[in-house]
């Protein structure tokens, strides 16, 4: 039984944000600029968060799940993806995006918050997840073909935890 709820959840893990990916290109307007926001911010938040735990962290944050992730190394997480989508969201989504009435640049700027802080969270915390999955597994890395990069899937494994909320993100934007 343990078998087949492993193999049931890895199958619900992947397939469930690859879903959401096609229903953010086939559902919301610009969905490729959409879709291109749920890749691209947990990249940006990774890399916020290991320059700034490089340089300044200190305070280890789970230290059994993520021996070198600091607190201040997710605060520069939260922070990089707040200021992408401070200028993405105003100067590239809504130009693009279809609406009735167009947004103020002031909400447009709190929205660009809200959203950087909830996909910069939903990166961390899927990153910590396959972190615990890893260990839970007994495992170093999901695979060798990206030496040094923990294999494939942990490319994308903050990316599974944006696609879902993005897609939410974009249809509370649209009022959907």
């Amino acid at each position: 039984m343990t078998g087949a709820l492993v193999s049931a959840t890895g199958i619900i893990y992947i397939s469930f944000p690859l879903v959401s990916a096609a229903a953010i290109l086939y559902t919301l307007p610009a969905g490729w600029f959409w879709l291109l926001t749920a890749i691209a911010v947990p990249w940006i938040s990774d890399t916020a968060a290991y320059f700034t735990g490089s340089f300044i962290g200190v305070h280890k944050i789970f230290p059994r799940i993520s021996p070198n992730k600091t607190v201040e190394g997710f605060i520069g997480g939260l922070i990089g993806p707040v200021i992408a989508m401070m200028i993405w969201l105003p100067l590239v989504l809504a130009p693009r995006s279809e609406h009735l009435v167009s947004p103020s640049t002031a909400v447009l700027l709190a929205y660009g918050v809200l959203f950087g802080l909830l996909l910069g969270l939903f990166s961390q915390l899927g990153d910590l997840f396959a972190s615990a999955l890893k260990r839970w597994a007994g495992v170093k890395d999901f695979g060798n073909i990206l030496p040094g990069h923990g294999g494939i899937l942990d490319r994308f494994d903050s990316t599974f935890f944006t696609l879902p909320l993005t897609l939410l993100l974009g249809l509370l934007y649209f009022g959907v």
